[in-house]
């Protein structure tokens, strides 16, 4: 079987599993609570958090078994990760270096944020109707807090005379131990990855499930100042 053929089996399985009933009536459920909420006029009290919470670990207990076949996708998702975050360092370095002479008796931060673009990903292998709502509701902070709308922060600071100036890397966490951030996966398989701690993050302490991220090839970022005056 050629690795077409085996992409196109293994997609056809996991279309089939994340459009299942058990699957289907949980997502249906959040867009529901979603819905309620919106009539409710924005009650933060409504939350889909724990069915995000349900849908992640059904979704995860099946995904984990197909790491070898979602590993290629895996190592696009953080080396496209890891370069738009290298974008977004040097965007803010460079607003913290242009800030930096003329706030010598300031305090200042500067933060850049990287977030999901607000569009359902293109390349997830499945696309119905429903997906847009689903994503809201994924990237909503009250159903979501581990993601917070943003996969990524960086900041610069200036307090009492004293600079912070994290390098790229620390920026990431690959400064230190473990250089690789892949708890929850084979360790074999992803062993040499270099996986950022973002990824981490959205793995572990979100409530996206793997495959809803890692199909994710659009990003936004924003830059913000804080100045004490």
């Amino acid at each position: 079987m050629s690795n077409i053929e085996q992409n196109e089996n293994f997609n056809s399985i996991l279309t089939e599993f994340l459009t299942s009933k058990t699957i289907r009536i949980i997502e249906d459920e959040i867009i529901w609570t979603m819905k309620m909420r919106e009539m409710k006029k924005h009650n933060n009290n409504i939350n889909a958090e724990s069915l995000l919470r349900a849908r992640k670990k059904l979704i995860n207990d099946f995904v984990l078994n197909y790491q070898k076949e979602l590993l290629p996708v895996i190592v696009v998702f953080n080396e496209n990760l890891t370069k738009n975050i290298r974008k977004l360092y040097d965007k803010a370095e460079s607003t913290y270096k242009l800030l930096l002479p003329h706030n010598n008796n300031n305090d200042f931060t500067v933060e850049g944020v990287y977030y999901f673009d607000g569009c359902y990903p293109k390349k997830h292998p499945v696309q119905d109707n429903m997906r847009q709502e689903l994503w809201e509701a994924l990237t909503d902070e009250d159903n979501n807090p581990g993601y917070n709308y943003s996969v990524a922060k960086i900041s610069f600071h200036k307090i009492d005379g004293t600079t912070t100036t994290p390098s790229l890397n620390e920026a990431i966490y690959l400064d230190k131990t473990p250089q690789n951030w892949n708890e929850g996966l084979d360790d074999n398989l992803t062993k040499n990855l270099h996986l950022v701690y973002p990824f981490h993050n959205l793995f572990e302490h979100s409530n996206f499930a793997l495959t809803d991220f890692i199909y994710c090839r659009n990003y936004n970022f924003n830059i913000k100042c804080d100045i004490d005056i």
